[in-house]
């Protein structure tokens, strides 16, 4: 068996693992898949007139929506994997790359096809180092890469019964928030800004995740009676989840938190909030009525309690500039939120997300409230946030603002809403990030496409020849100033 890495655009296959390939296809209808272009592992791109023209031996990521997927040929073929089986749609790898939607048809594959192979072959060699014995075919099995990465992250505690609405979405933890802000201007472009990928993970990772079993405590008489019972139960050292009522705000913050907000068309109530979520509200409004408590045993590091090979794959100094590596650390985070698939009986309720989860929504629901109050403060629109990420609408002359107050928040755009000539390779600019980013962050700036490309294509490379070498022609490059 044999396992294939790339080089360049040129597969090398190495011994002693399974041959399980990687590749995309483009299809020219998604509502009825058959005709398109296709590309193997990073080779050229191939047209096809239908869907048996496919090897079988090949997972295809394609640009075939969820719905239309397991509505059609999603459902029989168990190679293909549908647009949003990644954390980042093919749209999106595109714009992050330096490419427009319209990119043609006889390139996108190809860069589908390599981008995918390298965050698979990545995603897989931290499954294999926490279990040696699997093999790909058993692990990518999913409907979402998140799906497969659950397979080695430690099992998750979650709620039971009654309390199983405190982890329910929109009830009891958002994805996503619509702020309260003003429109963006008419004609505005909407720019999509994150963190880096790598560094935020690492960031929740490296957070505290709470202990059960949680028991229901009438926050009255656990407090004494205090008048302020919302700032008493932030003050205590176990984990909680609180159902809350909000009143009196501050204008400009609530608008930008967004609290009761939805994107669901089902107007569910939000009720609950997890200890980081009302310790941030505390700061937004004047009257917290505090109903109801679940309140858990303890907290501990969540990293302490991951695979050692998770952490030593989010901590390597090779990651931290690598595109690859960040889509793979969010699909981590991003896992570790999964809901209970466990089997349950009819009609019993189940939970969106662990205990674990509900922590990582609140923080990240933190973090991308403080991002978006700080570019509002810089004059900005904020219209939406999400895990990792907020959209900002701007007018075209003012994307350059935008961009420089984003990097003072540790923000950055994908490399394609960069203008160009926007930064001198020697420019310096003012970054209020992690420093272990500042590698990526100057190749998008400056669109250093192959720069990045190469670091990226490191980071995939086993140890040996072939990554010394690159190592080398990147620092050769780097001194002749071809990159």
């Amino acid at each position: 068996m044999v396992r294939i890495v790339m080089v360049g655009s040129s597969p090398v296959r190495l011994h002693n693992q399974e041959d399980l390939r990687f590749g995309a296809v483009l299809f020219d209808d998604i509502e009825s898949p058959s005709s398109g272009w296709m590309s193997i592992e990073g080779t050229q791109v191939k047209r096809i007139d239908d869907i048996h023209q496919m090897p079988s031996d090949v997972i295809f990521w394609t640009n075939i929506a969820y719905g239309p997927f397991f509505s059609g040929a999603g459902r029989t073929r168990s190679n293909l994997r549908h647009a949003e089986y990644l954390v980042c749609k093919p749209t999106e790898i595109l714009g992050e790359w330096g490419y427009p939607e319209n990119t043609p048809q006889t390139f996108t594959p190809v860069l589908m096809s390599v981008m995918f192979s390298r965050i698979a072959r990545l995603t897989f060699g931290i499954a294999s180092k926490c279990n040696p014995q699997l093999r790909m075919s058993e692990f990518f099995t999913n409907t979402t890469l998140q799906g497969d990465v659950g397979i080695f992250l430690p099992e998750a505690e979650f709620p039971e019964d009654e309390a199983v609405e405190t982890c329910t979405a929109n009830k009891g933890f958002v994805r996503f928030t619509v702020t309260n802000g003003v429109r963006g201007p008419k004609g505005g472009a909407m720019i999509k800004l994150r963190p880096p990928r790598l560094s935020y993970a690492r960031k929740l990772l490296n957070g505290m995740t709470p202990v059960g079993p949680f028991e229901f405590i009438n926050p009255q008489e656990a407090s004494g009676g205090r008048r302020n019972l919302a700032a008493w139960l932030c003050s205590q050292p176990r984990p909680f989840v609180a159902e809350i009522a909000v009143d009196d705000g501050d204008p400009d913050s609530a608008s930008m938190y967004g609290y009761g907000n939805t994107t669901d068309r089902k107007k569910v109530m939000r009720t609950w909030v997890a200890a980081p979520e009302l310790k941030a509200l505390l700061t937004i409004y004047k009257k917290i009525s505090v109903r109801s408590v679940w309140m858990g045993k303890d907290y501990k590091k969540l990293s302490d309690t991951l695979p050692d090979p998770i952490m030593k794959f989010l901590n390597a100094k090779i990651s931290f500039g690598s595109w690859s590596a960040g889509v793979v650390a969010e699909t981590i985070w991003r896992a570790a939120c999964a809901g209970d698939i466990r089997r349950k009986m009819p009609g019993e309720p189940r939970a969106n997300t662990s205990w674990r989860g509900a922590w990582l929504f609140a923080e990240d629901k933190v973090e991308g409230y403080q991002a978006a109050k700080s570019l509002y403060d810089f004059g900005h629109v904020v219209t939406m946030y999400g895990p990792g990420w907020l959209n900002s609408v701007v007018a075209s002359e003012n994307v350059e603002d935008l961009i420089r107050d984003g990097l003072t928040c540790g923000l950055i755009p994908p490399m394609v809403d960069v203008p160009d000539n926007m930064m001198r390779k020697d420019e310096s600019f003012v970054w209020g990030g992690n420093e272990d980013a500042l590698t990526l962050v100057d190749c998008i700036l400056k669109k250093r496409q192959q720069l990045a490309w190469n670091t990226d294509e490191v980071r995939v490379l086993p140890p040996g020849k072939e990554r010394n070498d690159l190592k080398q022609k990147i620092m050769d490059g780097l001194n002749k100033g071809l990159l």
